[in-house]
Protein backbone atom coordinates (compact mmCIF):
# COMPACT_ATOMS: atom_id res chain seq x y z
CA UNK A 1 0.00 0.00 0.00
CA UNK A 2 1.09 3.33 -0.87
CA UNK A 3 1.93 6.28 1.28
CA UNK A 4 -1.17 7.80 -0.04
CA UNK A 5 -3.47 4.92 -0.17
CA UNK A 6 -2.29 4.56 3.49
CA UNK A 7 -3.34 8.09 3.78
CA UNK A 8 -6.53 8.16 2.38
CA UNK A 9 -7.61 5.11 4.08
CA UNK A 10 -7.08 6.48 8.03
CA UNK A 11 -8.84 9.79 6.86
CA UNK A 12 -12.08 7.64 5.69
CA UNK A 13 -11.53 5.68 8.61
CA UNK A 14 -11.01 8.57 11.45
CA UNK A 15 -13.91 10.36 9.72
CA UNK A 16 -16.32 7.13 10.23
CA UNK A 17 -15.03 6.60 14.19
CA UNK A 18 -16.01 10.73 14.82
CA UNK A 19 -19.51 10.11 12.89
CA UNK A 20 -20.37 6.88 14.87
CA UNK A 21 -19.29 8.86 18.23
CA UNK A 22 -20.99 11.89 17.18
CA UNK A 23 -24.35 9.23 16.32
CA UNK A 24 -23.94 7.43 19.52
CA UNK A 25 -23.58 10.79 22.07
CA UNK A 26 -26.92 12.33 20.33
CA UNK A 27 -28.63 9.52 20.76
CA UNK A 28 -27.38 9.47 24.42
CA UNK A 29 -28.71 12.72 24.83
CA UNK A 30 -32.10 11.47 23.63
CA UNK A 31 -32.37 8.53 26.07
CA UNK A 32 -31.25 5.32 23.70
CA UNK A 33 -28.97 2.90 24.05
CA UNK A 34 -26.09 2.42 22.44
CA UNK A 35 -26.68 -1.12 22.69
CA UNK A 36 -29.76 -1.39 20.74
CA UNK A 37 -28.73 -0.56 17.57
CA UNK A 38 -25.49 -2.43 17.40
CA UNK A 39 -23.05 0.27 17.79
CA UNK A 40 -20.71 -1.57 19.94
CA UNK A 41 -20.10 -3.45 17.02
CA UNK A 42 -19.77 -0.63 14.77
CA UNK A 43 -17.04 0.99 17.06
CA UNK A 44 -14.88 -2.43 17.36
CA UNK A 45 -14.90 -3.05 13.93
CA UNK A 46 -13.86 1.11 13.18
CA UNK A 47 -11.22 0.54 15.93
CA UNK A 48 -9.88 -2.64 14.09
CA UNK A 49 -10.00 -0.37 10.64
CA UNK A 50 -8.74 2.27 12.08
CA UNK A 51 -5.42 0.00 13.85
CA UNK A 52 -5.03 -1.36 10.34
CA UNK A 53 -4.68 2.10 8.47
CA UNK A 54 -2.63 3.35 10.84
CA UNK A 55 -0.03 0.91 10.94
CA UNK A 56 0.59 2.17 7.47
CA UNK A 57 0.85 5.78 8.25
CA UNK A 58 4.05 7.49 10.06
CA UNK A 59 5.29 10.73 11.05
CA UNK A 60 5.94 11.89 7.94
CA UNK A 61 2.68 11.13 6.44
CA UNK A 62 0.72 12.61 9.12
CA UNK A 63 3.22 15.85 9.35
CA UNK A 64 2.57 16.45 5.50
CA UNK A 65 -0.96 15.99 5.49
CA UNK A 66 -3.06 18.77 7.78
CA UNK A 67 -6.55 17.19 6.37
CA UNK A 68 -5.59 13.88 7.86
CA UNK A 69 -4.51 15.62 10.92
CA UNK A 70 -7.47 17.98 11.60
CA UNK A 71 -9.34 14.73 10.85
CA UNK A 72 -7.50 12.91 13.76
CA UNK A 73 -7.98 16.42 15.64
CA UNK A 74 -12.12 16.06 15.15
CA UNK A 75 -11.78 12.28 16.15
CA UNK A 76 -10.48 13.37 19.14
CA UNK A 77 -12.79 15.34 19.59
CA UNK A 78 -15.63 13.18 19.37
CA UNK A 79 -13.90 10.36 21.59
CA UNK A 80 -13.86 12.66 24.71
CA UNK A 81 -17.60 13.51 23.98
CA UNK A 82 -19.16 10.72 23.67
CA UNK A 83 -16.73 9.29 26.79
CA UNK A 84 -17.98 12.16 29.08
CA UNK A 85 -21.45 11.17 27.57
CA UNK A 86 -20.84 7.43 28.33
CA UNK A 87 -19.45 8.74 32.20
CA UNK A 88 -22.57 10.46 32.93
CA UNK A 89 -25.04 7.50 31.79
CA UNK A 90 -22.51 5.43 33.84
CA UNK A 91 -22.53 7.51 36.74
CA UNK A 92 -26.69 7.41 36.84
CA UNK A 93 -26.70 3.71 36.08
CA UNK A 94 -24.68 3.35 39.49
CA UNK A 95 -26.66 5.90 41.28
CA UNK A 96 -29.62 3.70 40.57
CA UNK A 97 -28.16 0.48 41.27
CA UNK A 98 -26.93 1.87 44.56
CA UNK A 99 -30.49 3.27 45.23
CA UNK A 100 -32.47 -0.02 44.34
CA UNK A 101 -29.36 -2.13 46.38
CA UNK A 102 -30.23 0.05 49.88
CA UNK A 103 -34.20 -0.33 49.09
CA UNK A 104 -33.54 -4.34 48.80
CA UNK A 105 -31.39 -4.42 52.38
CA UNK A 106 -34.15 -2.15 53.78
CA UNK A 107 -37.11 -4.23 52.31
CA UNK A 108 -35.03 -7.44 53.69
CA UNK A 109 -34.48 -6.11 57.36
CA UNK A 110 -36.57 -7.19 59.99
CA UNK A 111 -35.23 -3.97 62.55
CA UNK A 112 -33.61 -6.49 64.68
CA UNK A 113 -30.91 -4.43 64.64
CA UNK A 114 -32.30 -1.26 63.82
CA UNK A 115 -33.15 -0.07 67.44
CA UNK A 116 -29.44 -1.00 68.67
CA UNK A 117 -27.92 1.13 65.65
CA UNK A 118 -30.32 3.82 66.57
CA UNK A 119 -29.33 4.00 70.48
CA UNK A 120 -25.92 3.87 69.47
CA UNK A 121 -26.06 6.67 66.89
CA UNK A 122 -27.81 8.37 70.01
CA UNK A 123 -25.08 8.30 72.44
Amino acid sequence: MSAADATTALLGVAGRIAATLSAETAALAGGKMPQEDGAVERKALLLLEFLRAARNVGADELAADPALAAALAQMKAAIEVNHAALGVRLDAARRVAETLARIVADVESDGTYAAAAARGAAR
